[in-house]
């Protein structure tokens, strides 16, 4: 099966909201949440982030060979007008209907894509929280983020 990774703009996701809510909950459902992390918090910021979304920060989103929506990844930015050498993105999500292969599939196009992006923009560094313990699994062992206190849900990846 094919995905296509496609950049969009706040308005365009959430013209979709209702699906894409519903395709987050799914993702999340059978998740260990991190500090103060709810199911329904990650939907509640992350539809506040989009109401008021910068425009010059996008999202990516995942689309299969159907046009079906499969994974996102919030707050992309597209320019570094203050030169900043760090940045946090937003959440992360991939439905959980799909087989593992195809999920790492699915990440890996979403992470490389996502550090070659503000790597160009000229940011050094993720400096991030994990919301999950998946997350942190994934985010440590498959990209090399890695925890700046061990007391903190604080991580850091160097580009």
């Amino acid at each position: 099966m094919e995905y296509c990774l496609n950049l969009k703009d706040s308005q365009s996701i959430l013209s979709v909201w209702s699906s894409l809510s519903n395709l987050m909950r799914n993702s999340f459902r059978d998740v260990s949440f991190n500090d103060k992390y709810s199911l329904d918090g990650v939907i509640s910021e992350t539809f506040d982030l989009l109401k008021n979304n910068k425009s010059d920060h996008k999202h990516i989103i995942i689309t299969d060979e159907f046009g079906k929506i499969v994974a996102g990844l919030f707050n992309i930015p597209d320019t570094n007008t203050n030169n900043d050498t760090f940045y946090d993105v937003g959440w992360f999500f991939i439905s959980s209907d799909l087989s593992k292969s195809k999920r790492l599939l699915i990440a890996d196009m979403m992470v490389v894509f996502f550090h070659d992006k503000i790597k160009s923009l000229g940011y050094k560094k993720v400096v991030t929280q994990m919301g999950t313990k998946s997350g942190e699994n994934l985010f440590s062992k498959r990209y090399g983020y890695e925890k700046i206190n061990e007391n903190r849900n604080q991580w850091i990846k160097i580009l």
